[in-house]
């Protein structure tokens, strides 16, 4: 995917803030403005978007209404981003008074140039109605644009003007890779000095091409950085450790990330002794879902070597649960 497309394809645009300078009558408060951060749905599939003169710009006239911002394609700078020319040419024939003399609006006019680059790896954040939107692509805007509304007092032309219009925006929609980074523990559940780490990549079709790069804070990489999987040397590592990948799937990249905290010493063994007793009790304790004690034992009672081998059972499992109950009074 493009810039251009991504954009494109993006429902809402989070915009930093709107910096201009507005010039006009002293009723229309001139001077320069700054909006705080907005987020601004828009028309999936389409370039343009809508800002309210109020609500999102701070212009206070007596009435309010939504410029529209059609955008196109104008080229390609030498860095290889795309320019988008945003253009506003919007009748709204409204009369409204200031002060008390009539005043007749009659359009908007003027255009909003801004680059438009990759984000790559993508990034997350919320949208405008609270879910998580992929932000592929950002805007920023080039200097020099200029937003006019026209207007007429008493049949004499006047305006009013935003000049020197600028902010930075990202555009997000809901594509996104769904991975999970898991890390490979052994039958008991125990991690290894030499850790493997894989990630699992949902929803692949036959024919995507997936590329994977590893990082890891706090312990280094002993294998290769660009399979699905990774070892990791966790030799002398106590703390917590940092485990990312970054996820290409048809040129559209993510980051996810693992904190990955190695077993202690007494969580070894804790985990050791659990596998013991489940491995005692998977093998020894074998339940017969039609056994009747009562009719049962009346037929074939337990032979003297069967009790010696319960009482031995018994014995494991209690010297087993004794000493987890110390581990876990110890930590």
């Amino acid at each position: 995917m493009t810039a251009l497309t991504t954009l494109a394809a993006s429902d809402n645009l989070l915009i930093d803030a709107v910096q201009y300078v507005l010039v006009g009558p002293s009723a229309v408060n001139p001077g320069t403005k700054t909006t705080g951060a907005l987020c601004i749905s828009k028309p999936p599939g389409q370039l343009t978007f809508k800002l309210n003169t109020l609500t999102d710009l701070g212009i206070q006239l007596p009435t309010s209404f939504d410029i529209t911002f059609v955008g196109s394609f104008a080229g390609q700078t030498p860095a290889g981003d795309d320019i988008i020319d945003w253009k506003v040419n919007q009748g709204i024939n409204v009369d409204i008074t200031v002060s008390g003399i009539k005043v007749h609006i009659d359009d908007v006019v003027g255009d909003v140039l801004t680059l438009c680059r990759l984000r790559n790896p993508r990034s997350s954040d919320v949208g405008c109605d609270g879910v998580q939107r992929s932000i592929g692509v950002d805007l920023e805007t080039v200097p020099g644009n200029t937003l006019t509304v026209n207007a007429s007092i008493l049949g004499i032309g006047t305006s009013i003007e935003a000049r020197s219009v600028s902010f930075q925006a990202r555009g997000g929609d809901h594509f996104a890779v769904k991975a999970k980074i898991h890390p490979v523990l052994d039958e008991c559940g125990r991690t290894s000095l030499h850790q493997s780490f894989w990630v699992e990549v949902e929803g692949l079709s036959p024919g995507d091409v997936v590329s994977y790069n590893w990082s890891v804070k706090g312990a280094p990489i002993t294998s290769s950085t660009t399979q699905s999987s990774i070892v990791v040397d966790l030799s002398g590592v106590s703390s917590s450790i940092q485990v990312t990948v970054t996820v290409t799937v048809n040129g559209v990249a993510q980051n996810f990330q693992l904190i990955f905290r190695p077993d202690d010493d007494l969580t070894v063994k804790m985990k050791t002794l659990q596998c013991k007793l489940k491995q005692l009790l998977n093998v020894n304790w074998r339940f017969n879902p039609l056994w009747d004690p009562l009719r049962d034992l009346a037929v074939r009672p337990y032979t003297n070597q069967e009790l010696s081998t319960l009482l031995e059972f018994a014995e494991k499992i209690q010297e087993n649960v004794r000493q987890q109950l110390a581990m876990s009074k110890e930590s």
